[in-house]
C-alpha cells in the first residue's frame, strides 16, 4: 500500500502512478495499491505520522 498526495493542483492519476512504479522499480517493491489522500498527515515535529496511516488502513474494507 502505498499513500500519495498531490501538490495543490496536480492531478493524479492512479493508472500512471502504478504504471511508473512498474516501469521504474523492482517487481516486489511495486506497491499493491495506491491510497489519495489530500495531505500526508504529519506529527507535531513534521515527521510523517505514520501510526495515523496504520489506522486508516485497518479502517480500510477488507478484500476477498
Amino acid at each position: 500500500m502505498a499513500f500519495v498526495a498531490a501538490y495543490p493542483g496536480v492531478e493524479l492519476a492512479v493508472d500512471e502512478l502504478l504504471a511508473t512504479c512498474y516501469a521504474k522499480l523492482a517487481k516486489f517493491k511495486v506497491p499493491v495499491s495506491i491510497r489519495v489522500l489530500d495531505e500526508i498527515p504529519r506529527n507535531p515535529v513534521g515527521k510523517v505520522d505514520k501510526p495515523s496511516l496504520r489506522e486508516d488502513l485497518h479502517a480500510l474494507p477488507i478484500r476477498a
